[in-house]
């Protein structure tokens, strides 16, 4: 996870996720494709108005958390158990 967290710190979230699509033949839906499109050009005006700014990592409190709060064995019993 700590090398793929630095290769999308180094070349952008972009080049990355089109080369995962493209390694492992998978294609995500429009609504997806244009959140990233969206996500790449915040990270170029990010970068024009603040040469050093990094996107992904001013994101990755924000995207731990909602990893956890979303995937973890907690949200999961929420979302599997029985109601009534």
């Amino acid at each position: 996870m700590a090398s793929l967290w630095k290769e999308i710190s180094d070349r952008g979230i972009d080049p990355v996720l089109m080369n995962l699509l493209n390694e492992h033949r998978l294609r995500i839906r429009s609504d997806f494709a244009l959140m990233s499109r969206a996500i790449l050009a915040l990270e170029g005006l990010g970068k024009e108005l603040a040469p050093n700014f990094n996107l992904i990592e001013e994101a990755r409190p924000l995207i731990t958390e909602l990893v956890k709060e979303r995937w973890s064995i907690k949200a999961y019993r929420r979302t599997c158990a029985p109601r009534g």
